[in-house]
C-alpha cells in the first residue's frame, strides 16, 4: 500500500503515459481480430462519462486536459446530448464527456479467437497447468509444471516471458526480478437480457459513472455487463453480496425497465502496479 501512496505525486505523468499506451494497444487489439477474422461482439459506440453535479464535472474537465495530452479525444456533452447518445438513460445528469473512439467487446471470446490463431502458427497451450518452478541459468530456462491431470512436466527453453497477472510477482522472484504487481479485486454482474423489453431498455453505449465508480459494456444483443469497485483484499476471490447489491441497484435506478432477475455475479483480481502502468522489461 505504501508504494501506491508513494506514486501519488506522479499521477499526472502516469495518467498521460497510460493513455498513450492504451491508444497504441487499441490499434493492435482491433488489428489482430480483423487480420485473423474472428468476432468478439465488438461494439464501436464510444463511451459516455456521466456526472450528477457541477463539482464532479469540473473535476472531470481538469482530468480531461491530461487525457488530451496523452492523445485521447473526448468532448463535453449536455444533458440533451446525453439523451441523444443513449436514449435508454432514464436519469437527468448535470453533464458528461463522450469518447467516440472507444469500443467494447467480449474478452473471453477474443482470447479464444486469439488462441486459435496462435495454435495455427505452432503455439502449444497447456490449459489447467500450474507452473511450479523456473530455473534460470546461462544455458537457458528450465520450467517444471503440474498438468491438469496431476502429472508433472519439465522442459527447457531459450527464454521465458512472464505474463501471469497477479501471480507474476511470485514467478518473477524465481528468476531474480522484482515485479511489484498487486491484486486489486473488482466485481461485476452480467445481466442476461432474455426478453425484448430488457433488450430495448439496456444501453448500447458504454457508460462510466465516476461517482458510483461503475462502468458498463453491452455484450451483444442479450448481455449487459456492469463492473465496479477496487478492493485490496489479498488473493481472496469470495463474491461479497455487499459489493454486488450496489451494482444491481444502480441498474434498477437508471434502467428500471431492464430486468435484473438473471444477473450473474463475478469477482476477479486485477494485476496492478503502484504506478498504474504495465511492467514491460527484460
Amino acid at each position: 500500500m505504501a508504494e501506491f501512496v508513494a506514486n501519488i505525486p506522479s499521477y499526472k505523468a502516469n495518467t498521460i503515459e497510460t493513455v498513450r499506451l492504451a491508444i497504441a494497444a487499441r490499434e493492435h487489439l482491433q488489428g489482430h481480430a480483423e487480420k485473423e477474422g474472428f468476432d468478439f461482439s465488438c461494439e464501436k459506440r464510444g463511451i459516455l462519462h456521466i456526472y450528477d453535479s457541477k463539482k464532479e464535472f469540473d473535476h472531470a474537465a481538469a482530468v480531461n486536459e491530461l487525457l488530451a495530452e496523452g492523445g485521447l479525444e473526448r468532448h463535453a456533452v449536455s444533458p440533451a446530448e446525453i439523451r441523444e447518445l443513449e436514449p435508454a438513460l432514464q436519469h437527468e445528469f448535470h453533464a458528461g464527456f463522450y469518447t467516440e473512439s472507444d469500443f467494447t467487446g467480449d474478452i473471453h471470446t477474443y482470447a479464444r479467437g486469439l488462441s486459435k490463431a496462435c495454435s495455427s502458427r505452432g503455439v502449444a497451450f497447456h490449459y489447467g497447468a500450474d507452473v511450479n518452478t523456473i530455473d534460470h541459468s546461462d544455458d537457458g530456462v528450465k520450467l517444471t509444471w503440474r498438468n491438469d491431470d496431476g502429472s508433472v512436466s519439465t522442459d527447457e527453453f531459450d527464454g521465458v516471458v512472464i505474463c501471469a497477472g497477479v501471480r507474476s510477482r511470485a514467478l518473477g522472484a524465481q528468476v531474480g526480478d522484482r515485479v511489484n504487481i498487486y491484486p486489486v479485486k473488482g466485481y461485476s454482474i452480467t445481466v442476461k437480457l432474455d426478453d425484448e423489453e430488457s433488450q430495448k431498455a439496456a444501453p448500447w453505449v458504454s457508460l462510466l459513472d465516476d461517482e458510483a465508480k461503475i462502468v458498463t459494456s453491452r455484450l451483444g444483443k442479450d448481455r449487459f455487463r456492469v463492473a465496479g469497485t477496487a478492493e485490496f483484499n489479498g488473493y481472496n476471490l469470495d463474491i461479497r453480496d455487499d459489493r454486488i447489491k450496489p451494482l444491481v441497484k444502480w441498474c434498477e435506478k437508471l434502467f428500471p425497465d431492464m430486468s435484473t432477475e438473471y444477473a450473474t455475479p463475478w469477482a476477479g483480481l486485477r494485476p496492478m502496479m503502484p504506478s498504474m502502468l504495465p511492467k514491460v522489461d527484460a
